[in-house]
């Protein structure tokens, strides 16, 4: 069986999204879905020594834009962002093995596309972390496996995919070339 784990491109997301990806064969950023304002697609909660604050990446967006067409609106919201993590966590006990690892990623980051940058994000974070989806992580965007996703599996939440690993036969998606598994 296969486990086909489903989730927006979150911005910086929690633990569980990672575990969500580590838990899946088959990681899909759903980002052809409607962008929803004040949601976790352009911003993450961090608590540091004055509490617990927003980061929020400005975008540009109009009302039925999916997430995938959400633009980023201000080119150098990285440095502030940064400037927030360092005085959040400089204290920290591994803040200096981590601190050039984080620098990197932002540095790394495509501009333009919410999307994009969030894919970049999850995906550094994923590999820093040693967790990856075994057959990899594919867009939303994708007709077919979107198709086959709703159509042809059942829903079962997570922790009951993992009880029963048996539901998705991988031969379907062969067939379908979706994937050369």
């Amino acid at each position: 069986m296969t486990i086909v784990a489903i989730h927006q491109p979150n911005y910086a997301p929690w633990l569980g999204y990672f575990y969500k990806i580590a838990a899946a064969d088959i990681f899909v950023f759903l980002d052809d879905v409607q962008f929803s304002k004040g949601s976790y697609i352009n911003r993450v909660q961090i608590r540091g020594g004055k509490g617990a604050r927003w980061l929020t990446q400005p975008v540009t967006v109009s009302l039925g834009m999916s997430i995938k067409e959400v633009v980023v609106a201000k080119p150098d919201w990285r440095g502030a962002h940064l400037d927030s993590l360092h005085g959040a966590y400089r204290t920290a006990d591994a803040f200096k093995s981590v601190w050039p690892d984080i620098e990197a990623i932002y540095a790394e980051c495509p501009g333009g596309s919410l999307a994009a940058m969030n894919r970049k994000i999850i995906e550094a974070l994923a590999s820093r972390l040693g967790v990856a989806a075994v057959e990899g992580m594919l867009n939303g965007e994708n007709d077919v496996m979107a198709g086959m996703i709703r159509n042809q599996v059942k829903y079962t939440p997570l922790s009951e995919a993992i009880r029963y690993k048996n539901k998705i036969d991988k031969e379907a998606f062969r067939v379908a070339k979706i994937l050369s598994i």
